[in-house]
């Protein structure tokens, strides 16, 4: 299996995507060219970067596989996790729900809600545990005060928009696009200042 990621989980850039497409990308297209383009577009939207599957044709296959990866080896095996329940179910809510503001209240609510015994603490632990994968960041929210931004909720952003593909419900453009954005800005930061891993750790919200 090709590796699958490289050191900062930021995998084949939109160029080297439509590289790998055999696509050369020039000032002026017919319009069959710009067609294409935007349709190779919405697939890099929906399924990544992910150099194996750009280049596979079992894309869902093998980003089931990767999907489960991370959650087996990167997060329940690495951190000795016990209750595997809550484990798979905070997984799975964090990669539908990427783009988007999240708190453990509402984590621990959900778990409650859907019959499973746990305590708040053991989420706010697991959740920690996850971003540590270096697969998922958790942004704080932008205030110039610093009880503010330590509080939750976090907004969740993913390295691959891929990785939701085996447990997304609907295609939501608008939030593929903002996590496809985020993991550009933050990879052009990264190659400005290679000695810093994360360099966005805020997020802000229009109305407070």
């Amino acid at each position: 299996m090709v590796e699958l990621y490289h050191f900062y989980c930021f995998r084949s850039a939109s160029g080297s995507f439509l590289k790998a497409k055999n696509i050369d990308v020039r000032p002026l297209l017919t319009l069959d060219e710009a067609a294409k383009i935007k349709a190779l577009l919405r697939e890099y939207l929906e399924l990544g970067g992910f150099p194996e599957v750009v280049l596979n044709e079992m894309k869902t296959k093998i980003l089931k596989e990767y999907s489960d990866l991370i959650l087996f080896r990167d997060f329940i095996e690495r951190h000795s996790v016990k209750n595997i329940e809550i484990a798979r179910f905070i997984h799975s809510f964090i990669l539908q729900n990427f783009s988007r503001e999240v708190s453990i209240a509402s984590l621990f609510k959900k778990a409650m809600d859907g019959g499973m015994k746990v305590a708040k603490d053991t989420v706010y632990s697991y959740v920690s545990n996850l971003e540590d994968t270096v697969s998922f960041f958790f942004l704080k929210k932008y205030s110039e005060k610093a009880y503010l931004r330590e509080t939750w909720p976090k907004k969740i952003y993913l390295c691959d928009t891929g990785l939701s593909k085996a447990v997304r419900f609907h295609e939501d453009i608008g939030k593929l696009m903002e996590n496809i954005v985020f993991s550009r800005v933050e990879e052009d930061a990264e190659q400005k200042s290679p000695t810093r891993v994360f360099l966005l750790e805020r997020y802000w919200r229009k109305g407070g």
